[in-house]
């Protein structure tokens, strides 16, 4: 029995639901489900074998066996109900694309999942002593599990060193505003995790690389009040203005796709590029380290 083990299940910041170690609801069994295989396999046309193709992983499953003990029939059936709504998740499941977060705690070290409660059913033969088993799914977002802690690297921009004027000079000479920003950090984890990127204004055709991996143009222009957040997220993934404006178009036709836009563990380097002139253009880099299992 995992008996040390805590849960929270998170709808939004204020509705949250806790079961397990402490609460009256505990967790007779956990299973950690694998997740599925989504191939692109064919078969060898007129012969024997397979030719692969790419294989990608589907959100796992997480599965509950619950017992809900309270003193009395009754405490146990208000339990219950509280239990029951939270996997409602009606504030959730209304919205397409939005997810709940899991959080698992487990011998002091915690980890999360995004995803859906989903099926949820009950066996209340015990409930006249207070005992009612029920069993529920959680529907990840992805066959990952994030840190509870999150890491943020701030960048700001300079003006790169270009050296002295010599004469005779012939004009007209103009200068130039492109500015950039650098920054190393060390990332955690087991396998490449998903960032959120804000940049604040004010910049025009802000640049996002991560040295060596990916780089990424955005073909706009942002005031000091303005800012765009690149959210890499499986289960967020969009490029929003702070107004709500939708700028994934606004990308170069050389520019990463967020899908592959990845970091993967160990020590890397962040560059911010672009065109400012008051060298107070901001990016910030949110990001959790990301694990095969909890």
């Amino acid at each position: 029995m995992p008996d040390d083990l805590s849960y929270e299940l998170v709808l939004a910041e204020e509705n949250v639901y806790r079961f397990g170690m402490g609460t009256e609801v505990l967790v007779l069994d956990l299973e950690v489900g694998q997740a599925d295989i989504v191939s692109n396999d064919a078969s060898l046309p007129m012969q024997d074998g397979l030719r692969f193709g790419r294989d990608y992983r589907a959100g796992r499953v997480i599965t509950f066996e619950m017992i809900v003990m309270s003193g009395t029939g009754v405490e146990a059936l208000d339990e219950l109900a509280r239990l029951e709504t939270a996997w409602l998740a009606d504030e959730v499941r209304a919205t397409p694309g939005r997810v709940a977060m899991l959080r698992l705690t487990r011998g002091g070290r915690t980890r999360r999942v995004y995803g859906r409660p989903r099926r949820f059913a009950m066996a209340s033969e015990r409930d006249r002593y207070g005992w009612i088993s029920a069993t529920a799914d959680f529907q990840c977002s992805d066959h990952l599990f994030y840190s509870d802690d999150e890491l943020v690297v701030g960048v700001r921009m300079y003006t790169p060193a270009v050296g002295g004027l010599t004469g005779p000079l012939i004009g007209p000479i103009y200068a130039d505003d492109f500015t950039e920003g650098i920054i190393d950090f060390f990332l955690g984890g087991t396998v490449p995790s998903w960032p959120v990127i804000t940049i604040q204004g004010p910049i025009k055709d802000p640049t996002i690389e991560l040295t060596g991996y990916w780089k990424a143009t955005l073909q706009t222009s942002l005031a000091s009040d303005q800012s765009v957040t690149i959210d890499t997220t499986p289960w967020n993934r969009a490029v929003r203005r702070n107004d709500g404006t939708n700028l994934a178009g606004r990308f170069t036709a050389d520019s990463q796709r967020l899908s592959h836009m990845r970091v993967p563990p160990g020590r890397r380097q962040f560059l911010l590029r672009g065109y400012d002139p008051s060298n107070t253009a901001r990016a910030y880099i949110h990001i959790r380290e990301a694990f095969s299992s909890y």
